[in-house]
């Protein structure tokens, strides 16, 4: 969201010729400002539509409740009466046999499930999911949703 802003507000300087360098501006919370907000402490002398302003300012309110999703393997799943020791367990496991890689321990009623990594893309997550198969034969691919905040 902060890199569709500043493009924004890059594009809009560059066709008003406005120096934001000389300026020194920063703003630190655009969602109180808005973008007619930002233009106006840049140069002073921009004039935007109270439409673009409260689109902006809409789009920014909006942005956040948006769902990403992301590709994981599950490694663990199961709803046993000691699942909960054996899910810690392999959170553990899997810390030290894959360093680096961010593990999940969830409890959806009634499974406890462990998933790693964040993958983009569908062919990242089965790549990885060919070599933790040797230590975790039972591992498949999900699609999991996350927020973005």
């Amino acid at each position: 969201m902060k890199k569709i802003i500043f493009l924004f507000l890059s594009v809009c300087i560059s066709i008003y010729g406005i120096d934001a360098q000389a300026q020194n501006v920063e703003v630190s919370d655009s969602s109180h400002v808005g973008y007619a907000g930002i233009m106006r402490e840049l140069s002073g002398s921009v004039m935007a539509s109270d439409s673009l302003d409260a689109a902006m300012r809409h789009h920014i309110q909006e942005n956040p409740r948006r769902k990403n999703t992301c590709y994981r393997i599950r490694i663990f799943f199961d709803n046993s009466r000691d699942a909960r020791t054996v899910s810690s367990r392999m959170v553990e496991d899997f810390g030290t046999r894959y360093p680096g890689v961010p593990v999940y321990n969830q409890y959806a009623n009634p499974y406890f499930k462990v998933t790693v990594g964040d993958f983009r893309s569908k062919s990242d997550a089965m790549k990885f999911m060919n070599a933790v198969k040797r230590d975790y034969p039972s591992a498949f691919l999900v699609k999991e949703s996350y927020s973005a905040l």
